[in-house]
């Protein structure tokens, strides 16, 4: 669930960023929660990376 939300609000931030990149942002952290609970570190790390230069995209960092 939380990955094909990711995938939504990618598409969004792609046609509106300033709109939808800080939810883009707030999905990509959890989704970054989630692989680290899931012992998935690697792919917590490079998304957690996401969210903070999205997050750093939009002024909310």
């Amino acid at each position: 669930m939380t990955e094909e939300a990711v995938a939504i609000r990618r598409e969004l931030a792609d046609s509106y960023p300033d709109r939808y990149r800080p939810d883009l942002a707030a999905s990509l952290s959890n989704l970054g929660i989630r692989f680290s609970k899931l012992d998935r570190l690697a792919e917590a790390e490079e998304i957690r990376g996401e969210a903070e230069r999205n997050r750093a995209d939009y002024g909310g960092a």
